[in-house]
């Protein structure tokens, strides 16, 4: 993908109305701070560092991060150190910028980079999360080996994602279940925990999005509303009471 088709990052960052409609949407669910802009609720951040079973001073590799907050959050609780890793240069740029905001400008990077080839020393990091944009890569065994190839031994992997399908686009390399594909590609899986309200929250944000259009527009450019529009048309048939949510806590082969 090109760079201009990752550039409503900064766009969204800077709408207040925008923002707005998570909180009006999730309620006391949505960590302000943090405006993750992804399905991280405030219950998610707790369950995180157990999952990830962090110490302080130990790095901690967020793929897909964003603009940043659920690392800078886990972060500043935790003590560690963080790397962020996204293809976005705006992305990285806002959370390069929230870093210094939230005095983390020492204990936190922020680097343009992709799941598949990351750059990192190989096992150097102690742990990797992603919230949602994990099962995004274009090619997932790719960026397993690269996961498998930066972590340290028994290093943990913990990221988010929805059931697979027949008709996901990891089934065909992946299999039937997570489990199954973890497991063929080197990962030995701890936990995969249901997240039961997941489809809920994107249900109420999907339909404020569509009620709060003509303001969204007033503040965001077309490009962007129009894919923010186009997501929650297509997302909200998808997000039925059915539909499986997963935290996924995995760790490599010794």
């Amino acid at each position: 993908m090109s760079e201009s088709q990752f550039s409503f990052h900064a766009d969204r960052y800077c709408s207040k109305l925008f923002a707005s409609l998570w909180v009006e949407a999730w309620g006391k669910q949505y960590p302000v701070k943090a405006a993750p802009f992804s399905s991280c609720t405030y219950q998610l951040l707790q369950q995180l560092p157990q999952q990830l079973r962090l110490k302080p001073g130990e790095v901690l590799v967020d793929l897909g991060c964003g603009t940043g907050g659920a690392g800078l959050w886990l972060a500043q609780k935790h003590e560690i150190q963080l790397i962020g890793v996204d293809r976005c240069s705006d992305a990285t740029a806002i959370a390069t910028k929230r870093a210094f905001e939230w005095g983390l400008r020492k204990q936190a990077s922020f680097i343009t980079s992709d799941f598949c080839k990351t750059g990192l020393a190989s096992s150097s990091v102690d742990a990797v999360f992603s919230i949602d944009a994990f099962p995004a890569t274009q090619d997932i065994e790719s960026a397993l080996s690269e996961v498998r190839r930066i972590l340290k031994p028994k290093g943990v992997f913990v990221f988010t994602a929805a059931e697979l399908l027949s008709t996901s686009r990891h089934f065909e390399k992946m299999g039937p279940d997570w489990r199954t594909g973890l497991e063929r590609n080197g990962f030995d899986v701890i936990n995969i925990q249901n997240r039961s309200n997941v489809s809920e929250l994107w249900r109420s944000l999907y339909s404020q999005w569509l009620k709060q259009e003509s303001g969204l527009r007033k503040e965001l450019q077309p490009e962007t509303v129009d894919a923010l529009v186009a997501e929650a048309q297509r997302g909200l048939p998808a997000m039925t009471g059915n539909r499986i949510w997963n935290l996924i806590t995995a760790t490599t082969r010794a």
